[in-house]
């Protein structure tokens, strides 16, 4: 009973590697011979196979070693690419420290991608320091009821011509 002694240490640790077919090279897969009770490993393409020499076909092998840079967070406090710190960040803007005051010079104020204006709080009027955003509708740009419905009735007739409305 040779055969079911557990397996040594050396087997154990041996890679696991891919078995290919010697007729057409193609990769070969475990199956049982249920005749004989043996591990065989056959082609799917064509009709060869081979007596499986190692029993084992799969292992699931955890590492147990952490990589020498995991968790390493000692160089963050350089990255620009990390916020800034939570004292230096307000959310209100009644605070007693404004970003200019850290810094020594203005900061660069938020500006409309659409229409090149500075954007301001919606609440007090003040530019954002701390890269807060809101979007709202423009002012300026507010249209009465008709009108909108107007670009959608003469949208609808263009695609009614056009025969993309189908």
């Amino acid at each position: 009973m040779e055969d079911d002694a557990p397996p040594t240490e050396d087997q154990g640790k041996k890679k696991i590697s891919f078995r290919f077919c010697r007729e057409c090279s193609n990769m070969l897969y475990p199956k049982e011979d249920t005749i004989n009770n043996k591990l065989m490993f056959n082609c799917r393409m064509c009709r060869y196979s081979e007596d499986a020499d190692v029993t084992c076909i799969y292992r699931n092998a955890l590492k147990e070693e952490i990589a020498e840079t995991a968790g390493n967070t000692d160089d963050v406090e350089d990255d620009p690419t990390v916020g800034d710190d939570d004292e230096l960040t307000d959310f209100n803007y009644g605070s007693a420290m404004e970003m200019e005051d850290v810094h020594g010079e203005e900061t660069v104020p938020e500006m409309c991608t659409l229409c090149g204006k500075e954007i301001l709080c919606p609440t007090c009027g003040r530019p954002s320091s701390n890269m807060i955003a809101l979007e709202t509708d423009d002012p300026d740009d507010a249209q009465d009821s008709q009108t909108e419905e107007q670009k959608v009735d003469e949208e609808r007739r263009e695609r009614a011509l056009s025969g993309a409305g189908l």
